[in-house]
């Protein structure tokens, strides 16, 4: 909301001064200056209103934000050159002023048409970009950003990625036999017994099921982005045109809704519920919060488990993560984690948290002996009572945007360490 004041404050403030200037162009008497003003008013008003009708009720929901702004730039632009256009009086404009006039709008125009065409419009081409040599499989522009799904499915090395807005949401190599950030829920999940129930919240591309297919499963997928359906189901049929053996989806029902105002609604409860939202740098701190995980506990069965996923250090250093365990502890008497670097920031960690205890024995051998590594596997997570989030008091996102700030200047302190190096200096 900061953000967005400081951005808009400043120009819609010098717009909205426009009025007594184009008043004063219009009047050409002072008994009709009141008239003036009217009309201005009064035209003023229905843009208004027609602006907040169609950004509320059409182009909000069906379009990215950034394709809005750009839109509305270019419009902008447009109208101003033709309401140049059409004024004529030399009483109101010289020659020279109009033509220094024209001049402005009609870069402002070309200048803003450039920025689009270097924007979101252009990408939604489905073309070839020759430096990285990948394909535009598929793409939409939705509420939630503009979709995308790249990738060289024909490569030996090939993958194929779901993005939204340039963001990574999952990721598919037909040449990779595992997914090792999936292998944990997969052990999870092999101990479940047929027709056991599995919710997943959040579908990314579908990986989980392509890398450890849940045949056995009844399975439930809940995304808010329609796109994400969309972009598995052609990423299937991508690959069966490959005739890769693995390209299928299980028969799963899915829901086009926000987690939580599913979990909410449903009376169902699950024996697995997996939730990972995290993508590239973003934070979902809602689904960390007391709330959010006993809203979880209740769709769990007697057995079930939640197992979700955080990025960042799990050696007792990182207060995110020491949050997020703690207020999982303050709802869940079990909690375990699943963690390979401990004291890496950008680790990919695992926490299931559980209403009973459960034996690890068979879920790490599981695990083991997948990712050929005796050293991995969930553990009993440490104990921290002091930093509970709830939905009323949530600073996860700020800290985490302090952690995001000194790992940027740590990556960029070793970027000019190395510069500075000779070579001789490196091999030493």
């Amino acid at each position: 909301l900061i953000a967005a004041v400081l951005f808009f404050g400043i120009p819609f403030t010098i717009f909205g001064t426009l009025s007594p200037f184009v008043i004063r162009l219009l009047t050409t008497s002072v008994s009709g200056s009141g008239s003036s003003a009217g009309s201005v008013f009064a035209v003023g008003t229905i843009g208004s209103l027609v602006g907040a009708l169609i950004g509320g009720f059409y182009a909000v929901p069906e379009f990215p934000i950034q394709f809005i702004i750009y839109a509305l730039a270019i419009f902008t632009s447009f109208i101003a050159f033709i309401g140049a256009m059409v004024v004529r009086s030399n009483t109101v404009l010289t020659r020279k002023e109009r033509r220094t006039l024209y001049l402005f709008l009609l870069f402002t125009f070309i200048l803003t048409s450039v920025l689009i065409l270097r924007g979101p419009i252009i990408r939604a081409i489905p073309i070839e970009a020759p430096v990285f040599k990948q394909e535009t499989l598929y793409h939409s522009s939705n509420f939630y950003g503009y979709n995308k799904l790249i990738g060289q499915p024909r490569a030996l090395d090939g993958k194929i990625c779901f993005l939204i807005d340039s963001t990574i949401q999952g990721c598919i190599d037909k040449n990779q036999e595992n997914d090792d950030d999936f292998v944990p829920i997969a052990a999870v999940a092999d101990a479940l017994s047929p027709n056991a129930r599995f919710l997943m919240l959040g579908l990314g591309l579908g990986e989980y099921f392509y890398y450890y297919p849940s045949t056995d499963l009844q399975v439930e997928v809940v995304d808010i982005n329609p796109a994400a359906f969309a972009a598995a189901k052609e990423t299937v049929d991508v690959l069966k045109r490959l005739a890769d053996p693995r390209a299928k989806l299980p028969d799963y029902q899915t829901y086009e809704e926000d987690a939580r105002a599913f979990l909410r609604k449903s009376a169902d409860q699950y024996d697995l519920i997996f939730t990972d939202l995290l993508s590239n740098i973003t934070f979902p701190d809602y689904v960390f919060t007391q709330e959010a995980f006993s809203l979880v506990q209740e769709h769990l069965t007697d057995n079930g488990s939640y197992i979700f996923s955080v990025v960042g250090k799990t050696n007792g250093e990182d207060k995110v993560v020491n949050a997020v365990l703690a207020t999982a502890q303050s709802i869940f008497p079990y909690v375990y984690l699943y963690s390979e670097r401990p004291n890496k920031f950008f680790e990919y960690n695992l926490i299931m948290a559980r209403t009973r205890e459960i034996d690890l024995e068979p879920i790490n051998y599981y695990i083991r002996s997948i990712m050929e590594d005796n050293s991995v596997g969930f553990q009993v997570a440490a104990h921290y009572d002091n930093l509970v989030v709830t939905d009323a008091h949530n600073p996860l996102w700020s800290w985490w945007t302090d952690n995001l700030i000194v790992y940027t200047e740590s990556v960029n302190d070793l970027r000019l360490k190395f510069k500075r190096l000779s070579l001789d200096d490196f091999y030493e």
